[in-house]
């Protein structure tokens, strides 16, 4: 008997479903986000969210789409783009809708608080004063830092080995998770 499977990321030919075309990698993650949300009895639109990979990427950029959260940090290729009042939502359907990554967000829709740092910037200061020596390493850790605190933690094409024994604490303040929940596909 023949038998056929179905996969996400592999092309037709090859008998698998372009999940940036359909967005099955994204719908089955963010179906989770909305079923564990249903379960605890909240809604997607009271949350907060901190995202890894941006609007140039295939999931990063359906997340975008379909999320309905406050999204208050994205790290992707490019960068880190943070914003305490949420990132405005019209500024990243545009980046999303032309696929393009997080630096090219545009700075004068930040709240006073907000920051866009680039993987190629040296020795910026953030608007609480902190000093960022390297964009790239800042990028690298940015989900281990004071900022990257929220409801939620959606990791769409994350950083490698972003989380491992050795720093695993630093997802704790006082001991507390920084995230209610982390939800990866």
């Amino acid at each position: 008997p023949l038998w056929k499977s179905l996969t996400t990321g592999k092309p037709p030919s090859l008998g698998g479903i372009p999940h940036d075309t359909y967005g099955m990698t994204t719908l089955s993650v963010h179906t989770f986000k909305l079923e564990l949300l249903k379960a605890l009895g909240k809604r997607e639109e009271d949350m907060t969210k901190i995202q890894t990979g941006g609007p140039d990427g295939d999931l990063g950029c359906n997340e975008i789409k379909i999320s309905k959260d406050r999204t208050l940090g994205i790290v992707d290729g490019s960068g880190v783009a943070y914003d305490p009042e949420g990132l405005d939502r019209a500024e990243l359907m545009d980046l999303a809708d032309r696929r393009v990554m997080i630096e090219n967000f545009n700075c004068a829709k930040l709240s006073p608080g907000g920051f866009v740092v680039k993987v190629s910037d040296v020795n910026v200061t953030l608007p609480d004063g902190t000093l960022v020596p390297r964009g790239d390493v800042f990028r690298d850790t940015f989900h281990l830092s004071k900022y990257a605190v929220a409801d939620l933690f959606v990791p769409c094409g994350g950083r490698p080995k972003a989380v491992t024994a050795d720093n695993v604490q630093q997802l704790l303040v006082n001991g507390h998770p920084k995230f209610q929940a982390v939800i990866e596909g």
